[in-house]
């Protein structure tokens, strides 16, 4: 649905050639033609919230391609974390990548067991965050020729992912 076109737009701008960061135009959408308002008012929330870092969604969609990736892989997954709180009965909400998919994107003691991963709650320390942008980048741009998924740098160091075909 709606996330998996927000993440396919970023990992598919090329955030120096846009009048409107991608970002922000994610945030915009949400914001004015999101059919639910709870939800929308959610994201503003999010967006507007102050991380440990000082950053927040606004100040991400300015600080480059891969923080702002990166800020709405964490929206996601704390929205996923609150709807599996709020709601227990529900299909399961895990956070994404799971250890299957990229194990690389976990630090190690939660990759070989040492500490426990719990799947449905937004756990950041868990996560090794170059790995996860590179990995979402390699899922969101599939088959894709523009420049920001052809040339980026994979942390894994066994090689500068480009695009196929």
């Amino acid at each position: 649905g709606y996330w998996l076109l927000f993440h396919t737009l970023m990992a598919n701008s090329n955030p120096h050639e846009a009048e409107l960061l991608p970002l922000e135009a994610v945030h915009d959408w949400v914001r004015y033609f999101f059919r639910c308002r709870g939800c929308a008012e959610h994201f503003e929330e999010m967006w507007t919230a102050t991380d440990r870092q000082g950053n927040t969604g606004a100040r991400a969609a300015r600080a480059g391609h891969e923080k702002a990736s990166l800020w709405l892989w964490k929206a996601h997954n704390k929205v996923s974390a609150r709807l599996a709180k709020e709601n227990p009965e529900a299909p399961a909400k895990v956070q994404w990548p799971p250890l299957q998919l990229c194990t690389a994107c976990y630090r190690p003691d939660y990759a070989n067991g040492t500490e426990s991963i719990v799947p449905s709650k937004w756990y950041p320390k868990q996560w090794r965050q170059p790995f996860v942008f590179a990995f979402l980048q390699q899922v969101f741009c599939h088959d894709s020729d523009t420049f920001t998924c052809a040339n980026f740098f994979d942390p894994s160091g066994y090689r500068h992912v480009a695009p196929s075909g």
